[in-house]
């Protein structure tokens, strides 16, 4: 006898009964790397669109805090990213309105600087200290251990 597989729908002929239904939260999460292009808007709050490839522009408004995150991270940093989250908003001809944005700034560290190095320019001798293993047995003194030879 052969199994059937179960038939799938399109987004819009889908029907999911409202008991089978949990309520969930969307958010969203943008990773960027440059400085945006803002425009000033009500009481210093700053404005700008991120482009998130095609028909994916995302409208954000933060406040002059918020911003003034950004604008250190660009002047104190040589290379840093930053985290945008929010919720998903209002729908515009290109994309969405970021709702209650928030970031969080990140300095990026060059990936070639991982060995330091002694004050002589040769690299330092000590390797990563391991952590003693959890489950291994203490070593008995040597007083305590038998002779097995006799």
């Amino acid at each position: 006898m052969q199994k059937r597989r179960p038939r799938l729908y399109n987004r819009e002929e889908a029907f999911i009964p409202a008991k089978m239904t949990i309520p969930g939260k969307l958010e969203i999460s943008i990773k960027i790397n440059t400085l945006p292009d803002s425009q000033t808007i009500d009481n210093g709050w700053k404005s700008f669109t991120i482009d998130c490839g095609e028909r994916r522009m995302i409208s954000v408004t933060v406040r002059p805090k918020v911003w003034k995150k950004l604008e250190e991270a660009h002047v104190q940093f040589p290379q840093w990213v930053a985290s945008i989250g929010g919720q998903m908003g209002a729908a515009t001809k290109q994309g969405f309105v970021l709702e209650q944005p928030n970031i969080q700034v990140f300095e990026k560290k060059a990936k070639g600087a991982s060995a330091p190095e002694q004050s002589n320019g040769q690299p330092s001798q000590n390797p990563k200290s391991v952590p003693p293993d959890p489950f291994a047995r203490p070593a008995k003194p040597a007083s305590e251990k038998r002779d097995l030879t006799s």
